[in-house]
Protein backbone atom coordinates (compact mmCIF):
# COMPACT_ATOMS: atom_id res chain seq x y z
CA UNK A 1 0.00 0.00 0.00
CA UNK A 2 1.26 3.36 -1.01
CA UNK A 3 0.35 5.59 2.28
CA UNK A 4 -0.60 9.22 0.22
CA UNK A 5 1.55 11.98 2.42
CA UNK A 6 -1.75 13.49 3.99
CA UNK A 7 -1.78 10.15 6.04
CA UNK A 8 2.20 10.49 7.49
CA UNK A 9 0.46 13.33 9.74
CA UNK A 10 -1.64 11.30 11.64
CA UNK A 11 -0.75 10.63 15.31
CA UNK A 12 -1.18 7.56 17.45
CA UNK A 13 -3.74 9.60 19.53
CA UNK A 14 -5.86 9.89 16.47
CA UNK A 15 -5.99 5.95 15.79
CA UNK A 16 -8.70 3.50 17.43
CA UNK A 17 -7.31 2.25 20.55
CA UNK A 18 -6.59 -1.15 19.17
CA UNK A 19 -4.45 0.37 16.30
CA UNK A 20 -2.97 2.76 18.61
CA UNK A 21 -1.85 0.18 20.89
CA UNK A 22 -0.36 -1.62 17.58
CA UNK A 23 1.08 1.61 16.27
CA UNK A 24 2.91 2.43 19.76
CA UNK A 25 5.46 -0.96 18.94
CA UNK A 26 5.54 -0.57 14.83
CA UNK A 27 4.95 3.27 14.07
CA UNK A 28 2.04 4.33 12.73
CA UNK A 29 2.68 3.46 8.48
CA UNK A 30 3.50 0.13 9.26
CA UNK A 31 0.09 -0.05 11.26
CA UNK A 32 -1.85 1.51 8.28
CA UNK A 33 -0.16 -1.29 6.35
CA UNK A 34 -1.65 -4.27 8.26
CA UNK A 35 -5.65 -2.23 8.83
CA UNK A 36 -5.32 -2.24 4.90
CA UNK A 37 -4.20 -5.68 4.21
CA UNK A 38 -6.27 -7.23 7.09
CA UNK A 39 -9.02 -4.18 8.49
CA UNK A 40 -12.38 -5.97 9.14
CA UNK A 41 -11.28 -9.97 8.63
CA UNK A 42 -10.89 -10.82 12.09
CA UNK A 43 -6.82 -11.44 11.87
CA UNK A 44 -6.19 -13.58 14.44
CA UNK A 45 -2.15 -14.07 15.81
CA UNK A 46 -1.64 -17.38 17.41
CA UNK A 47 0.33 -17.41 20.77
CA UNK A 48 4.03 -17.67 20.10
CA UNK A 49 4.52 -20.64 22.97
CA UNK A 50 4.91 -23.02 20.45
CA UNK A 51 7.35 -21.74 18.68
CA UNK A 52 9.36 -20.11 21.15
CA UNK A 53 9.64 -23.76 23.12
CA UNK A 54 10.64 -25.04 20.17
CA UNK A 55 13.28 -22.53 19.45
CA UNK A 56 14.70 -22.68 23.18
CA UNK A 57 14.37 -26.38 23.17
CA UNK A 58 16.52 -26.37 19.82
CA UNK A 59 19.31 -24.43 21.38
CA UNK A 60 19.64 -26.30 24.28
CA UNK A 61 20.05 -29.40 22.57
CA UNK A 62 23.03 -27.92 20.52
CA UNK A 63 24.85 -26.61 23.77
CA UNK A 64 24.36 -29.57 25.71
CA UNK A 65 27.71 -30.84 25.59
CA UNK A 66 26.95 -34.41 27.52
CA UNK A 67 28.68 -33.39 30.66
CA UNK A 68 26.91 -32.68 34.30
CA UNK A 69 28.24 -29.66 34.67
CA UNK A 70 25.34 -27.69 33.19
Amino acid sequence: MNIPNWLNDITLEQLPQPYETIAREIGVANTLKLANLYQGTGFYFPKLDGVLSEMRNKRIREEFNGSKNY
